[in-house]
């Protein structure tokens, strides 16, 4: 074999062993990926985990709530169920109870230090109850700002309504409600607005390099000042800063 050949063969066996010895690395991440991926789903259904879920919602929340359980779907959505403000049984007064809350995340996102990795909020059968105390402050203040946002979207002027930022309802994270309800209560236990079957959307979009945000509400009925309107639509272009409101009529 002449030297010419040699290193012709030789060349070939250390391409091939490189080539090996990069399948078997992308073999053992794809086996630890999938032994990660199946030890998730175990470990979010334990107590700990839902434990660690229930107090990280009291501590962002300022309240304290209970948590029922907790898993993962297949697309690794986090989804928290049966989530309720202690003592909270007679469903007055401020507290809340969440059937369900499902959390999406971007893969994108987790790789960005300065964006937050959770996508979209889907919220099933959320009950919130606010009210006011002698201050005229209402709780539970940590929902209060997107709750006046909702509540001036549906025409409902509260009393005493203290300034707040929104966390939700205009934020980068899509939000999707079904069957949602709010409530307000004034010091004197006294009901002074509620919606009620709601159901909340919205998507955004980027044209022109302009970022366009289209919001989609309906309510079965919205209660105010002793007065009560059914069936309530309300259709929202977000154009930066700007609003235009597309439908602003009850439908009876």
């Amino acid at each position: 074999m002449t030297a010419r050949r040699r290193q012709v063969k030789m060349e070939e066996e250390t391409a091939v062993d490189r080539l090996g010895g990069l399948t078997r690395f992308l073999l053992t991440l794809l086996a630890l990926a999938l032994i990660f991926y199946v030890a998730a789903f175990f470990m979010v259904r334990t107590e700990g985990f839902r434990y660690m879920v229930e107090e990280r919602l009291r501590d962002a929340w300022d309240l304290p709530v209970a948590v029922e359980r907790v898993w993962l779907h297949p697309n690794l959505s986090l989804v928290v169920a049966g989530i309720e403000t202690e003592g909270f049984e007679g469903r007055n007064g401020a507290g809340l109870a969440i059937d369900e809350i499902r959390l999406d995340w971007s893969v994108s996102r987790f790789l960005h230090p300065r964006r937050d990795a959770l996508r979209r909020v889907h919220m099933r059968g959320g009950l919130f109850s606010f009210q006011q105390d002698p201050a005229g402050k209402w709780h539970p203040a940590f929902f209060h700002g997107d709750a006046v946002a909702l509540a001036k979207w549906f025409e409902i002027q509260l009393p005493l309504e203290t300034p707040v930022g929104t966390r939700f309802v205009r934020e980068q994270i899509e939000l999707v409600i079904a069957d949602g309800a709010l409530y307000w209560w004034n010091a004197e236990n006294e009901l002074v607005a509620s919606i009620q079957g709601m159901t909340f959307e919205s998507g955004q979009a980027v044209i022109l390099d302009a970022v366009f945000r289209y919001t989609r509400m309906s309510a079965d009925e919205v209660f105010s000042f002793g007065r009560s309107s059914r069936r309530v639509t309300r259709d929202l272009l977000w154009m930066g800063d700007r609003v235009v409101p597309l439908d602003a009529r009850p439908a009876d």
